[in-house]
């Protein structure tokens, strides 16, 4: 459960929908499976409601997710938005320029008061961002970790009494407050970065790698897999692609892109190379 951050499947998050981009959702195999060996542990109606989409913005996605999943999703969540925010300041992607002032004093003005301590380690929102943005790495670190410190001791626990598993029952999630500071730095980090040119190249390239990685391997599996992924075609023949994604899935960057070249390059790999 603590590693189920979508418990939707493929066939209910595509209904009435067709789209090439891939739903966040497990496999129906997986989730016949799951939903049948969870009955053992939980409530019927608290699986039922556990397993219950609404509609978003393009599939139907799930609402609930267990108190330890929800821990490791709030996790992601707050590490990605500060940590893209350094590496984006560090690459001098984003700038002083890229900030509103006045917003982030209106934000900090507005903190609750067992933070403002912290906060009044800066003068005001201008000097935060001046050593946000500065050329001392020191100071940059002491910023990023200021965030982190807000962003975690705003964290408030959620109850849904509809539910009676308190695996169910409990959610944590960020206090408003602090919602609107990841969204304020998090918007910056967007616009400077994500939306930039030199990354969408980059995510379309890893797009391209992936789905043609995914045609030729499903096309050769006899030939291109490895030989434990070859032996688990053979005994499931009727299984190649999932197969083939499962093998994907687990591959780095790095690797996905030497096996690419490996392939698809003619100037690129040879028997002796060590991928």
């Amino acid at each position: 459960m603590g590693v189920l951050k979508y418990p939707v499947s493929f066939e209910n998050a595509t209904e009435g929908v067709e789209d090439p981009k891939p739903p966040k959702c497990i496999y129906k195999k997986d989730y016949d499976i799951l939903s049948e060996k969870l009955k053992d542990y939980f409530d019927l109606e608290d699986l039922a409601r556990f397993f219950e989409t609404e509609k978003g913005e393009l599939y139907q996605e799930s609402q609930y997710k267990s108190f330890d999943c929800a821990i490791m999703e709030l996790a992601d969540d707050i590490s990605y938005a500060v940590h893209d925010l350094e590496d984006g300041v560090a690459l001098k992607l984003l700038t002083a320029d890229d900030f509103e002032y006045e917003k982030l004093q209106k934000l900090f003005d507005d903190a609750p008061n067992n933070l403002k301590p912290k906060i009044s380690l800066y003068n005001n929102a201008e000097s935060f961002i001046s050593s946000l943005c500065g050329k001392g790495n020191k100071s940059r670190k002491k910023c990023i970790n200021t965030l982190i410190y807000l962003m975690i001791n705003s964290i408030e626990i959620e109850k849904d009494n509809m539910f009676k598993s308190p695996l169910f029952k409990y959610k944590p999630k960020l206090s408003e407050w602090a919602k609107e500071l990841k969204k304020y730095f998090f918007s910056a980090v967007k616009e400077g970065i994500i939306k930039s040119a030199e990354v969408q190249h980059l995510e379309l390239k890893g797009e391209m790698i992936v789905e043609e990685l995914f045609e030729i391997l499903k096309t050769h599996p006899e030939s291109l897999l490895e030989p434990k992924d070859r032996i688990k075609v053979r005994q499931n023949p009727n299984n190649v692609e999932r197969i083939v994604c499962d093998y994907i899935a687990g591959m780095t960057d790095a690797y996905a892109t030497r096996i690419y070249k490996r392939i698809f390059m003619p100037d690129s790999g040879s028997v002796f190379d060590r991928l």
